[in-house]
């Protein structure tokens, strides 16, 4: 399942190597980042969202980030896309609520950190089908 979720959201920028550059990069990562806790926690201030702890663990949601993509090697632009993902198409509710299931794992050994990683695509493979979005209420 995890190949199908590669390729899908791999195919989004397979075919340009710019994007996938962009991708790699630390500071697109940490810009990802900052609005996703900035959403996900209803924070006004950029500052507050570097500084903001999990809920779950307590641990910085930032650093843990920032190591979880030092620790990806080649899997890093599908993490950053996948955090896109969240970015655009999550609830701040539900933003909150994964990041703090991916740090819980994120922080523990390497079999662990790949579950994180595997989680975070499953998540953006959701919202990106639509499986995650709020479902309509009936108008009848």
């Amino acid at each position: 399942k995890t190949i199908n979720i590669l390729n899908f959201i791999g195919k989004d920028f397979a075919s340009d190597p710019m994007v996938k550059n962009v991708l790699t990069q630390q500071d697109f990562l940490e810009r990802t980042a900052l609005r996703l806790i900035q959403k996900g926690f209803r924070l006004k201030d950029p500052a507050a969202a570097s500084n903001q702890g999990c809920l779950l663990t307590g641990r910085n949601l930032m650093q843990t980030i920032r190591s979880m993509f030092s620790f990806l090697r080649w899997r890093k632009p599908y993490f950053t896309f996948a955090l896109q993902y969240w970015l655009h198409l999550g609830t701040p509710d539900s933003i909150a609520a994964k990041l703090g299931e991916f740090t819980d794992r994120a922080v523990r050994c390497e079999s662990a950190k790949r579950l994180a990683f595997d989680m975070v695509l499953k998540e953006a493979y959701h919202l990106a089908k639509g499986f995650g979005a709020p479902k309509k209420k009936s108008t009848r």
